[in-house]
């Protein structure tokens, strides 16, 4: 199975470098989506520029776009992770990911993140040997099969630039097909407990951006079927 990690970049630039440093030092060839940073950061760190895509403020659904048109015949697997996360196990993430991806219906993988609003009451979680199975994962570092992700396909940036949902409509086209979405509790990585962007306006993106899809009234129930297990507003995950 070949892994392709993408880390997406928004103005941290020491911290992408570093997750990139990380990645290729277990022999994965990453590379940085760089949004909207206009410094000479690239030199200044030594970035080589087949390592990265620079795009204009496009925000995380341009990224995900960029992501689906540099993705090749070999890769299978697309891990995304925002440049904000900090990995404290790579190791054990990418073994634990080696042993979900042998299972012939997996889907999309995510570890557990010390602070997101996809949060859920973990008892009243399924479980598929160890790991728990979830109506969707966040994005702020999640994998996924890539032909669910060409499923999933472009976003329009004029309806939903910031990407909220995109990990709802992959997990969605996961169930449709019986592909499993689970968050794995064994496997912690760390997350700022803020984000650089209006909730309120990306949450008016989804919506609009939802309700274009022909199955925009299955979706929403899939959405807020998420209530049905413990889902939070925020904060570390409940256990």
């Amino acid at each position: 199975m070949k892994i392709k990690p993408y880390i997406f970049n928004y103005c941290r630039y020491f911290e992408s470098f570093d997750l990139l440093n990380l990645f290729e030092s277990k022999g994965l060839e990453a590379k940085v989506i760089d949004c909207y940073c206009e410094r000479e950061w690239k030199d200044q760190l030594c970035f080589d520029n087949k390592r990265i895509i620079s795009l204009p403020n496009v925000g995380y659904s341009g990224q995900w776009n960029a992501m689906l048109n540099d993705l090749n015949g070999e890769d299978e697997v697309v891990l995304l992770i925002n440049s904000d996360v900090k990995i404290l196990n790579l190791d054990f993430l990418l073994e634990r990911m080696e042993r979900f991806y042998s299972i012939e219906n997996s889907g999309i993988y995510a570890p557990n993140v010390s602070w997101t609003s996809w949060t859920f009451l973990k008892k009243s979680l399924d479980k598929f040997e160890d790991f728990h199975i979830v109506p969707a994962t966040d994005s702020m570092i999640w994998s996924l099969r890539k032909d669910i992700a060409f499923k999933v396909g472009e976003v329009d940036l004029s309806v939903n630039k910031w990407g909220w949902g995109i990990e709802v409509v992959a997990s969605y086209l996961c169930n449709v097909e019986n592909k499993l979405v689970v968050r794995d509790y064994e496997v912690l990585c760390k997350h700022p407990k803020d984000t650089s962007y209006s909730n309120v306006e990306s949450r008016i993106q989804m919506d609009n951006w939802f309700n274009l899809f022909e199955f925009s009234e299955d979706l929403w129930k899939h959405f807020y079927s998420r209530n049905n297990y413990g889902f939070g507003s925020g904060g570390i995950s409940i256990l």
